[in-house]
């Protein structure tokens, strides 16, 4: 056999007993022309043998996705026959499922017409990591790696809440990401996937006009099959955001309406900007602060003393306003809240026991 001047019965003798998926091809200028396959390459690409001869009968790099061309061309272009092996993944059409990821090991063997003859075994990689890549589906978060260059999805889990088809990678106009996830016809201008250098993880919350949600994005650069891009975590945070305003259109409502009592006027007007006051009882409030390095506030309790005296002076009431206090702290390594709760309730009552012996002892209970 002469390695010079292949045929294709040297090819099927050199190749078809060899355990494996491999195929073999010419390149031929920039075409790559198909001269052997084995069996179990078609399945491969969701089709039988007749489709894909078909598929390759003109290029065989019809078969690859057109913005990997270039790339497994430069790959091979001018190397020489021998064993060198040529490791390159890339990206292959498949009949339904929109494309999968291959990884090559190819080598020069020889040459036919004077063109170089490439023989590539093939690994599906999309097989291959698929038991993997399925737990991600489970998750909450899409997860997705973008070329940063040109916006091609390389990599999507299976979670809704785009337009995607489950379980499909599109290899039309939809494989960009401003199209695919938000509908857009050209890149977002808001895009901030170039700001991401090295390993640094962006981290924030944004809302989607298109899609009128709430999300929460995590990306960071990553080398992705030979492509420099980014990886983006993104999780839809609506629920959370909508019930976050609702506590805080609630605790804005309650706090007018604290302020609105004499207790609660007199309670805003004499804590700190920074402390939290809350209605817990009928006649009852909580006032919370974050209290370094020890837990006293006397000062606070002599503040409101100094404000009762001055407004029951005042004669705006047709009564007099007092408080008894109880106090606790929270350590949130040792404490639950029904005991920090308890504990202050203890106290504040231990409190109003010693100006009314008429009261019973809570602890008793």
């Amino acid at each position: 056999m002469d390695i010079n001047n292949l045929t294709k019965q040297d090819i099927i003798n050199m190749v078809d007993s060899l355990p494996g998926d491999f195929v073999v091809c010419k390149l031929n200028g920039k075409k790559l022309e198909m001269q052997y396959c084995s069996n179990t390459v078609p399945g491969y690409f969701g089709m039988n043998s007749e489709e894909f001869k078909q598929a390759n009968a003109d290029d065989a790099f019809n078969v690859i996705v057109e913005s990997d061309h270039e790339y497994v061309f430069e790959s091979v272009d001018g190397k020489p026959v021998g064993p060198e092996i040529i490791e390159l993944s890339f990206r292959l059409k498949h009949k339904s499922n929109g494309f999968f990821w291959a990884h090559a090991k190819s080598k020069i063997i020889g040459k036919m017409d004077g063109c170089p003859v490439i023989l590539s075994n093939y690994t599906n990689l999309t097989n291959e990591v698929s038991p993997y890549s399925e737990i991600l589906d489970y998750s909450d978060t899409r997860i997705y790696v973008i070329d940063r260059h040109n916006y091609e999805i390389l990599f999507m889990n299976n979670v809704p809440f785009c337009s995607v088809i489950p379980g499909t990678l599109p290899i039309d106009d939809n494989r960009f990401c401003y199209k695919m996830i938000h509908g857009y016809e050209s890149p977002c201008y808001s895009c901030s996937m170039n700001n991401v250098v090295n390993t640094v993880l962006e981290n924030r919350d944004i809302y989607d006009k298109h899609t009128k949600k709430w999300l929460h994005i995590k990306r960071q650069a990553v080398n992705w099959c030979g492509h420099e891009a980014i990886i983006t975590f993104m999780t839809d945070i609506s629920d959370r955001i909508r019930r976050e305003q609702t506590i805080m259109e609630n605790q804005q409502a309650l706090n007018s309406l604290i302020k609105s009592t004499p207790a609660g006027k007199l309670l805003h007007s004499t804590c700190g900007l920074n402390d939290t006051i809350a209605r817990y009882g009928g006649d009852e409030f909580i006032v919370i602060r974050q209290l370094e390095p020890k837990c006293d506030m006397s000062d606070t309790i002599k503040k409101i003393e100094n404000g009762l005296s001055k407004l029951n002076e005042s004669g705006k009431y047709p009564f007099d306003l007092s408080f008894s206090y109880g106090m606790a702290c929270f350590d949130p390594d040792e404490d639950t809240i029904d005991d920090f709760l308890k504990e202050m309730d203890i106290s504040m009552y231990d409190d109003k026991r010693a100006k009314s012996k008429e009261l019973p002892d809570r602890r008793k209970r």
